[in-house]
């Protein structure tokens, strides 16, 4: 049965590599960052977390190994200590890093892009304000941390799509109420009824807040798409397209300035070879 269209199947063949992420601003700065070996990758945007782990299955179920995907850690794990192991596996790498754009923040390349948008910044100014952002995240991001630490105890082993064996209304039934998150989901809910663990919930998400502000890591930690919008405002100061050209704009630019400098994160040009060496051996 053929499982892809022809377009996609001509591409699959003849594409090197085809890397799937989960937005337009992650692929233009890939591009821009693994010049000049971006000639290899086919990169498309799937629209999301579960579209890029999801694509990258069935892909790679079908026989097409080259096929390999990227997606931001947000609140979750990285998978970066066994990428080798991931490579010829799931093919699906989790940043090491809160999201793309935490790369983004790079006060060199930023103050040397502010000079295009007649708002020069010097770097000290530049991390500064970068700085002061993250510490008025710190409520917001904290709250955002204790929900994902609820929703990720209450949505643990929710049940995947069953298979093509299911044909009646009791099997439908039984498929449902026999997985281990149907068992457990009320005394999950009933753990989360409670608002002293909510208060220690968010104790904890505050602490561990603060640390990465005192510590310096909140660069990798916080989400940088936030602080880099931020910044791009303070350095842009004027809208001239939307507020997704305006981002799109500002991380090419940055993207261009690693690659010149050869600044670039070092995990991320440690992914391109990676990948290339696999696909040789394909």
């Amino acid at each position: 049965m053929k499982t892809v269209s022809t377009e996609l199947e001509s591409l699959l063949l003849t594409a090197p590599v085809v890397f799937l992420v989960e937005d337009v601003l992650t692929k233009e700065y890939l591009i821009r960052i693994w010049q000049p070996d971006d000639k290899y990758f086919y990169i498309l945007v799937a629209y999301g977390r579960e579209s890029v782990r999801a694509v990258t299955h069935d892909l790679r179920t079908a026989g097409f190994r080259n096929v390999f995907g990227l997606i931001d850690r947000d609140f979750g794990t990285c998978n970066y200590d066994s990428w080798i192991q991931v490579l010829s596996n799931e093919a699906v790498f989790i940043l090491p890093v809160f999201e793309i754009e935490n790369y983004l923040l790079d006060w060199d390349a930023l103050s040397h892009s502010s000079t295009d948008f007649f708002q020069e910044r010097n770097v000290d100014e530049v991390a500064e304000r970068a700085f002061r952002f993250a510490e008025e995240l710190l409520w917001r991001f904290s709250c955002c941390r204790t929900i994902s630490t609820i929703r990720g105890h209450l949505v643990a082993d929710f049940p995947s799509f069953p298979g093509l064996n299911i044909r009646s209304r009791r099997a439908v039934l039984e498929y449902i109420v026999n997985q281990k998150w149907f068992t457990e989901i009320e005394s999950r809910v009933h753990s989360f009824i409670d608002k002293e663990k909510i208060r220690e919930l968010i104790d904890n998400s505050i602490e561990l807040t603060k640390g990465y502000l005192e510590s310096g890591t909140w660069k990798a930690e916080f989400s940088g798409k936030e602080i880099f919008r931020m910044l791009r405002g303070y350095l842009v100061n004027k809208k001239y397209a939307s507020s997704e050209e305006m981002d799109l704009d500002l991380a090419k630019k940055i993207g261009d300035y690693q690659h010149e400098q050869s600044t670039a994160p070092k995990e991320l040009l440690a992914l391109k070879r990676l990948i290339l060496q696999e696909v040789m051996n394909l």
